[in-house]
């Protein structure tokens, strides 16, 4: 960081501490979830696109001093405007905080044609049978799985 002595400094800190201790939470009361089954169809991993969207996230960060209400305008305007094309696109798959705990997003498609983004650490294919909680309409969390034989 380049602003390690200002108010910058510590926002940041703060908002990445919450962002974490957030998504531990999250992720150990999924776990402690029953969950549903699945037969999977097809799976879909967007690792390939993390390296694109990681350097385009990280950017502004390497030129940008924050010294005015404009640097600010600046910083917010473009987390606004990534966070909108995170939300309304395919990117949602790339999420850098799972990816640093080991974890990846993959888009599947169920039997029934369902579509949904599961979060796990092990890889899914087609035939596969998992055991997964419904986080939040459509972004499932795997509990167990099963490999068609």
């Amino acid at each position: 960081m380049r602003f390690w002595d200002s108010c910058a400094a510590w926002v940041s800190f703060g908002l990445a501490a919450l962002g974490i201790s957030l998504l531990a939470f999250w992720l150990f009361w999924g776990y402690r979830q029953s969950g549903d089954d699945f037969n999977i169809e097809s799976a879909e991993d967007a690792g390939s696109e993390a390296a694109g969207y990681l350097a385009s996230y990280l950017l502004p960060f390497f030129q940008l001093e924050v010294e005015t209400w404009r640097d600010w305008v600046v910083y917010g305007g473009f987390f606004f405007t990534a966070a909108t094309i995170y939300v309304n696109s395919s990117i949602m798959r790339i999420n850098p905080t799972l990816y640093m705990v080991g974890y990846r997003v993959v888009q599947v498609v169920d039997k029934t044609g369902a579509r949904n983004f599961l979060i796990t650490r092990r890889p899914v294919v087609k035939g596969d049978e998992i055991k997964a909680v419904d986080m939040s309409g459509g972004l499932l969390l795997l509990k167990s799985i099963q490999t068609e034989k």
